[in-house]
């Protein structure tokens, strides 16, 4: 259903060649961990109707397909952490399912926007993560008011520079208690080393096992 509403929304809105993406691995219930974007990369190149409409069978920051920069460097976090199989047995998706050039293109179309968030919310709820990890603050930001439930008294973890790193909170949503945690982006934008890719592992699994 939410990949036929999906196609149906874009070809309302245009068609964009960009296209769209849901799932990045498949959409298993109770996982330890869910892993959140803000929206899918790539560009005219990275979609294909039919592709797109087919739910993962493999998590795709695993070869043959995990070859770029943030499947790369979400790998190593959780290697250096000892969790591999805890990001393998993971779901992962975007909040937004319709890509763009940059955040401020997609964020025009509210259309798109109230669908995808609405969705995400739904996701969250049906599959009851145990925690949820947004790939980047300004996702964790946006987390917080979509769950309508989350407290704002962040922990907060910075790096040497003071550049918040990490960032989590834990509060009530319609499907219970869930565990959230927001990390400097991992693709490696903002520049990110493997003293900090160590730290975010070690803080994931603490407050995994918490």
């Amino acid at each position: 259903m939410l990949y036929a509403e999906t196609n149906e929304l874009w070809k309302e809105n245009g068609s964009d060649k960009k296209g769209y993406s849901i799932f990045y691995s498949p959409p298993v219930f109770n996982p330890d961990i869910m892993i959140v974007g803000y929206n899918p990369g790539g560009g005219e190149n990275s979609f294909d109707e039919s592709n797109a409409s087919i739910v993962p069978k493999e998590h795709d920051y695993f070869p043959p397909n995990g070859n770029y920069p943030l499947a790369r460097n979400m790998r190593k976090i959780f290697e250096f952490a000892g969790m591999t199989e805890k990001l393998r047995g993971s779901v992962k998706f975007n909040l937004i399912f319709f890509r763009s050039r940059n955040k401020k293109e997609i964020t025009k179309n509210k259309n798109l926007i109230d669908f995808c968030k609405n969705e995400t919310n739904k996701i969250i709820i049906n599959l009851k993560p145990k925690l949820i990890l947004a790939e980047g603050i300004d996702t964790y930001k946006e987390l917080l008011g979509i769950t309508k439930g989350y407290n704002e008294k962040d922990q907060v973890f910075t790096d040497k520079n003071d550049k918040t790193i990490h960032i989590s909170s834990t509060g009530k949503t319609e499907g219970g208690a869930i565990k959230i945690i927001g990390i400097i982006h991992p693709s490696g934008g903002y520049g990110i080393s493997d003293d900090m890719l160590t730290e975010i592992g070690k803080n994931i699994k603490a407050e995994l096992n918490n």
